[in-house]
C-alpha cells in the first residue's frame, strides 16, 4: 500500500511537471499578438517619458525665471538699503569673534545660531 501511494506521488509530479513546461507548438499568430503588444507598451512607455520630460522641462524653466526675479528682488534690496551685494552670500558668519568670545556653554550657543 505504502509503494503504490509513493508511486502516485510519483506520477503525480511528473505529470505536474510536464503540464507547466512550455509550449512549443502554440500558433504564430499569438507570437506576432505578443509582438504587436510589446510594441505598443514601449511606444505608450517611450511617450509618457517625452511626456513628463517636457513637463519637467517646463517646470525647470519656471524655476529658473523664479530665482532670476527672486534674485533681482534681492538686488534692489540691497540698493535701497545700501548694502552692497555679492551673490548669494549676502550675510557672512564671524565663527572667528565667536570662537574667541566668552567660555563654556555660550561661545557653542552663538556657533549655533544663538543671540
Amino acid at each position: 500500500m505504502r509503494v503504490a501511494a509513493q508511486g502516485l506521488t510519483v506520477v503525480a509530479l511528473v505529470a505536474g511537471t510536464w503540464s507547466m513546461r512550455p509550449k512549443d507548438a502554440e500558433s504564430p499568430s499569438a507570437d506576432s499578438t505578443a509582438t504587436r503588444n510589446d510594441v505598443e507598451v514601449e511606444k505608450r512607455r517611450l511617450e509618457r517619458i517625452a511626456k513628463e520630460r517636457g513637463e519637467f522641462e517646463e517646470r525647470l524653466k519656471g524655476a529658473e525665471r523664479a530665482e532670476n526675479m527672486e534674485a533681482e528682488l534681492r538686488a534692489r534690496r540691497g540698493e535701497q538699503l545700501g548694502v552692497a551685494t555679492s551673490g548669494p552670500h549676502v550675510q557672512q558668519s564671524s565663527s572667528a569673534s565667536v570662537t574667541n568670545e566668552g567660555s563654556g556653554g555660550n561661545k557653542w550657543w552663538r556657533w549655533l545660531g544663538g543671540r
